[in-house]
């Protein structure tokens, strides 16, 4: 299994360790909503490194800045556009 492959399940396993009612952090320490899009930056970072769409990095600060509801609708957007 690849590292990133690695890093995405345990971002997996983390978000339902924290969103378990009694048994994660709560809201004391990384969200789920927090660890999901730190996952999707991962995988927005490495598909782009791949597929070279280099358009696509703009939607790291917005999901910052906004959240991920509107950031992987807009990937996905940008990463369904015809590359040259």
């Amino acid at each position: 299994m690849s590292g990133l492959r690695l890093i995405y399940l345990a971002a997996a396993l983390g978000a339902f360790w924290l969103a378990a009612p009694g048994w994660g952090l709560g809201r004391w320490a990384l969200g789920p909503e927090t660890l999901a899009a730190l996952a999707a930056a991962l995988w927005v970072g490495a598909e782009v490194m791949v597929r070279r769409n280099w358009i696509a990095l703009v939607v790291l600060p917005l999901g910052l800045l906004f959240g991920l509801a509107p950031a992987l609708p807009l990937y996905l957007f940008l990463r369904t556009r015809k590359i040259s």
